[in-house]
């Protein structure tokens, strides 16, 4: 039994990573700031969810490091999975001092708490995005292209993340896995997602909106195929020069948005109203992982297919929305 630190325990990927440790027997505590991008009552009922005697729930932002070090100073800790941040390619336009708060801020706070800790820190975890890549054109993405165009504040700030968790790692030695994932759903997910806010409007009958009539490509991957990538990470062997390492984690297998629309209105029973529009400001035409490191050395390997992950994600919405 081992005791992970999770932030963002409250989001969609910290829930399920939580809800799985927890199944298997470890401690989990958990940190999340609550805060009101979309509505807590998703949130809070993530959290009712994983109510366990090995879980430890903390409210407060993780970047405030005074905090996390007075409450958590003295708690043995095995593994830390930094979950937290300020999602949204789109909202990043708009609120652009939210990223700089919960993407920079909140990581520079949990790399040095790690570094109080790196005696007994046997992985620090942290998320990234697909969004690094930026401009690059050439598909699958690999974790060996330079990545120095990004297309949003949002991207930029993972991009930022990456290089401070790099530095970290090589500094102080702390055994470091970034994991870029690529267009997660499932159940209980984001409802600014492009799976859980088609679905609420084409129940509604209100209007969804295709960029560039639906062609644009996402690598759909599903949560628990998320979460078991996110484990194996934990358990990841470092050479003694090179503290740090970086994987994809995707379903490795780009489908248009409107196979998504299709799978949706097939498990809803409904049609959906269609407004199209240009390319937004920000978005990538097209998201493909490479996902060979990660299968060599992670063992990674995505077992839901988008058609079948939209089924269970429709089952899900029924049951919470209308049960």
């Amino acid at each position: 039994m081992s005791t992970y630190l999770i932030t963002g325990v409250a989001g969609f990927i910290g829930y399920h990573t939580a809800k799985t440790l927890l199944l298997a027997g470890h401690n989990v505590i958990g940190i999340d700031a609550m805060v009101p991008y979309y509505d807590l009552s998703l949130k809070k009922a993530r959290l009712s969810d994983i109510q366990h005697a090995c879980f430890e729930y903390h409210e407060f932002d993780v970047g405030n490091f005074d905090k996390l070090k007075d409450l958590l100073g003295n708690v043995s800790i095995d593994y830390i999975i930094h979950l937290a941040a300020q999602p949204g390619v789109r909202y990043s336009i708009d609120h652009p001092f939210e990223y700089g708060k919960h993407n920079l801020s909140a990581m520079l706070s949990i790399m040095e708490f790690a570094r109080l800790r790196q005696a007994e820190i046997k992985q620090f975890v942290f998320a990234s995005s697909s969004s690094v890549y930026g401009l690059e054109n050439t598909v699958p993405f690999s974790v060996d292209s330079k990545i120095l165009s990004p297309m949003s504040l949002y991207a930029a700030t993972k991009i930022a993340d990456e290089a401070m968790a790099y530095s970290y790692a090589h500094l102080y030695k702390i055994p470091t896995v970034g994991l870029r994932f690529f267009t997660v759903y499932g159940p209980f997910g984001r409802p600014d997602m492009a799976v859980f806010s088609f679905t609420q409007n084409i129940d509604h009958e209100k209007e969804i909106t295709l960029f560039e009539k639906g062609q644009l490509k996402r690598d759909f991957t599903y949560v628990d195929d998320i979460v078991a990538g996110i484990i194996a990470s934990c358990k990841v062997n470092h050479n003694a020069s090179d503290p740090y390492k970086i994987y994809n984690l995707g379903n490795n297998n780009p489908e248009k948005v409107t196979d998504l629309v299709s799978y949706i209105e097939k498990f809803l029973g409904k049609k959906a109203i269609i407004k199209d529009l240009p390319m937004s400001k920000g978005d990538m035409r097209e998201t493909y992982a490479d996902i060979s490191l990660s299968q060599k050395e992670l063992g990674f390997q995505p077992t839901v297919a988008l058609e079948k992950g939209t089924e269970l994600f429709v089952e899900w919405y029924k049951k919470y929305y209308y049960t």
